[in-house]
């Protein structure tokens, strides 16, 4: 029984030697598990829709000792380092592919998508202006793909146009609008991608609201102007001044927003006719009992041959 327990025992420790090997890894396992593929991460690249047709791009792998390949759209790939810079490139969506390999094992390829857009948008149209009494409300329609429009303004004998105006909107209101100067408006528009239309200008003449005859009109001397103008809301009268030339020639207080001229008329005890030559007109609104004038609702002239 004796030498039946020891051989036992003995057969017990080699089948146990024989197992070990195996499990801890011996000739037959591996020491370490693999390596994962190496990663890319784009840093900077262009923001799009954009205007510029060059490119710059910085990314990084996540293994410093990889190798980095690039390939821009359908382009083969190539090795390269960070920053790649492209320039001259066209209009359309363009791709950016990068991936790393360390070993030889390849990682997933990492993508930089944008959009290269040069051609300007179309101006804006249906531009149209609403004239009051200190007040003006432009409206526009925007075409085509533009993001918004930039409006800018001169007045007077001021030539420097100044910006009054920019966004995505389609009227633009002035509520403290000097009637008796002229103002000139230049609407830009302008897409995502930065590109600028050709400016639209439009021009509010000093004689906005003065309706006929309409500023610059030739009339006959056989046929005396009827003036004409907007009414002025409250005026409880107006003031009309025509001048020839640096002399004023006629001042009258009509209490509607009409005036029919004579050929023949008397101001300050003297008489005039309406002779051929350039004349102008004023027209100032009063309100209340007491007659105070208001700001000068407009003037324009017309000539008579």
């Amino acid at each position: 029984m004796r030498k039946l327990a020891l051989a036992a025992s003995v057969l017990a420790v080699g089948v146990t030697a024989s197992l070990v090997p195996a499990f801890a890894g011996g000739s037959g396992g591996t020491s370490s598990e693999e390596e994962a593929p190496p990663v890319v991460t784009f840093t900077a690249g262009p923001a799009g829709p954009t205007n510029v047709t060059s490119a710059s791009f910085m990314f990084t792998a996540n293994a410093s000792d990889a190798k980095l390949f690039c390939a821009l759209d359908t382009a083969k790939f190539g090795k390269c380092e960070p920053p790649v810079n492209y320039s001259a490139l066209g209009d359309g969506q363009h791709t950016l592919n990068v991936y790393a390999v360390k070993d030889g094992n390849q990682g997933p390829t990492a993508s930089w998508t944008w959009t290269i857009d040069t051609i300007p948008p179309n101006q804006v149209s249906g531009v149209h202006a609403a004239v009051g009494y200190g007040k003006l409300r432009l409206s526009w329609t925007r075409v085509g793909d533009t993001d918004h429009v930039v409006l800018f303004r001169s007045v007077g004998s001021n030539k420097t146009a100044t910006q009054v105006y920019a966004g995505a909107g389609r009227t633009y209101v002035e509520t403290k609008y000097v009637n008796s100067f002229e103002h000139r408006y230049g609407f830009i528009s302008f897409d995502k991608a930065g590109n600028a239309s050709p400016s639209l200008g439009l021009t509010v003449g000093k004689g906005a609201l003065l309706l006929r005859p309409h500023d610059g009109a030739t009339v006959r001397r056989a046929h005396p102007p009827g003036l004409r103008w907007r009414a002025v809301r409250r005026a409880t009268f107006y003031n009309v001044q025509l001048w020839r030339g640096k002399h004023k020639v006629l001042s009258i207080w009509p209490r509607g927003a009409h005036l029919r001229l004579n050929r023949t008329w008397t101001y300050k005890n003297r008489t005039y006719h309406l002779e051929p030559g350039l004349y102008a007109w004023f027209v100032w609104p009063a309100f209340g009992r007491n007659g105070t004038y208001g700001k000068l609702a407009g003037t324009a002239t017309f000539r008579v041959r």
